[in-house]
């Protein structure tokens, strides 16, 4: 099974005697050596081609007559990394003196040719749009340039930007991905789990709660019922106590049906202390009582209702 690894410090190779082993050239050899195109596949495994960030990098903008300019910028190719620096690289456009309209390419090129090569750079085709790529060369299109016949002064309208085409070029992105579809199985079977505890939880509380509030209800409701009693009782009491009176006003034509309004009051300062009014509605079928008391302050309310064979009374307001 073969395996690869690296990158590691090299150690300085040396023969039986001690002498530092030498290549061809002089310089003293290690027993672990890398090339180039090694740190480039490193490279390629992790990062893809394309320029890096978007915006301005390596953009080619229209500078004056047929120059262009290609803005700063970096770029990644096959592993292989590219910095224009300072104020960018002029190309001058040739004119197009003959024939049809002409479209030229900016490329980046890699170039892995021992001799001549070695190196990435910016080039101009004229007149060919293709693109390159072989085990030697490998080619980026940056911009297409349109030159039309006898044009001497290009505008950016003719400048078409290729660098975000991932076909052509593209943005430099990673290449490392995370699997997350078992994770996501997971998280959906926890919070089916989940969905299914908590729906039961909510109906067993729901269940109590509809009991409790019922229970609650009817004994708030007794309380209500107790207190207007106590009240009422009271009322009569104090009418019956030295000092105190009940006057009682008579209302028949009272838009809500005949009305009856009993005022507890001290005889000697006229002071208020409770006021019972009885409202029977037109229908004769309703009898609405409010006790209201000064000190301390309390208001209770009594609704009784006829109806077939049977009386209703609502204590609220308590």
């Amino acid at each position: 099974m073969a395996e690869r690894s690296g990158f590691f410090n090299g150690r300085q190779m040396r023969d039986p005697d001690g002498a530092p082993l030498l290549h061809e050239d002089g310089s003293p050899r290690f027993d672990r050596e890398y090339t180039a195109a090694e740190f480039a596949e490193m490279f390629s495994l992790y990062l893809t081609n394309g320029i890096r960030n978007g915006g301005n990098s390596l953009r080619v903008v229209a500078d004056n007559g047929l120059v262009v300019r290609v803005l700063p910028g970096d770029a990644m190719i096959n592993g292989y990394f590219y910095k224009l620096l300072d104020d960018g690289r002029i190309f001058q456009i040739e004119r197009n003196l003959g024939g049809s309209a002409r479209t030229d390419r900016i490329v980046l090129r890699l170039d892995l040719r021992q001799d001549e090569g070695r190196r990435i750079s910016l080039e101009l085709k004229r007149g060919d749009t293709s693109l390159t790529r072989s085990n030697e060369f490998w080619e980026l299109a940056i911009a297409d340039i349109s030159v039309p016949l006898n044009f001497t002064n290009l505008t950016q309208a003719q400048i078409t930007d290729r660098r975000l085409d991932p076909n052509l070029c593209g943005l430099i992105h990673s290449l490392v991905a995370i699997d997350t579809t078992g994770l996501l199985a997971q998280l959906d079977s926890f919070f089916s789990q989940q969905r299914q505890i908590w729906t039961a939880q909510t109906n067993e509380y729901g269940t109590w709660f509809q009991g409790t509030s019922d229970q609650w209800n009817g004994w708030f409701n007794q309380i209500k019922a107790e207190l207007f009693a106590q009240t009422n009782t009271i009322f009569e009491d104090w009418s019956r106590r030295a000092g105190y009176t009940i006057e009682t006003d008579f209302f028949p034509g009272h838009p809500g049906g005949f009305r009856v309004v009993e005022t507890l009051l001290n005889t000697i300062n006229r002071s208020v202390l409770a006021t019972k009014t009885t409202q029977f509605n037109a229908e004769g079928t309703e009898i609405n009582e409010a006790l209201v008391w000064s000190e301390p302050p309390l208001s209770v309310n009594k609704r009784t209702t006829f109806g077939e064979n049977r009386v209703i009374e609502t204590i609220t307001n308590a």
